[in-house]
C-alpha cells in the first residue's frame, strides 16, 4: 500500500514510510506532515524543495546538522524531496545537508541553542 501524501496529527516512524513508499526505498517524496510526531532514529538528507516551519527536535542545534560534503557518497540516509513539515515534533532526527542550507535552518530555530527547538 502506498504511502499517504497528507499527514495530520499523526505519530510517523521514518523507516515505515520509506519501506512502504514508492520505487526509490530510501527517499520520502512528495510528502506533507502537519503537527506530526516523527521518529527515528534516523538522518534525513535534504535533497529537494523541504520546508520546515514551526518544528521542533529533541536535541539542540549542535547535535542535529551534518553538513553534507558535496565530493563525498552517504550510506543509509533518508533523502527527502518536494517534503513539508509544518508544526512537527522530530524525535532522534539528525539533518544532512549543505552548508548553506543548514545554516537557514539554524536561523529558523526558535530559541536557536535550546534543546527541543526548531
Amino acid at each position: 500500500m502506498p504511502y499517504a501524501k497528507t499527514h495530520r496529527r499523526e505519530v510517523v516512524r521514518l523507516h515505515e514510510a520509506l519501506t512502504s513508499r514508492g520505487p526509490e526505498p530510501s527517499m520520502i517524496t512528495d510528502v506533507e506532515f502537519n503537527d506530526c510526531d516523527i521518529y527515528g532514529p534516523a538522518v534525513v538528507g535534504i535533497l529537494h524543495d523541504v520546508a520546515m516551519e514551526s518544528c521542533t527536535f529533541d536535541a539542540p542545534p549542535e547535535a542535529l546538522f551534518i553538513e553534507a560534503q558535496a565530493d563525498r557518497p552517504y550510506v543509509g540516509i533518508i533523502g527527502l524531496s518536494n517534503v513539508r513539515l509544518y508544526d512537527c515534533r522530530l524525535h532522534n532526527v539528525g539533518v544532512l545537508g549543505p552548508p548553506d542550507l543548514l545554516d537557514m535552518f539554524r536561523q529558523a530555530l526558535t530559541g536557536a541553542g535550546e534543546p527541543g527547538s526548531a
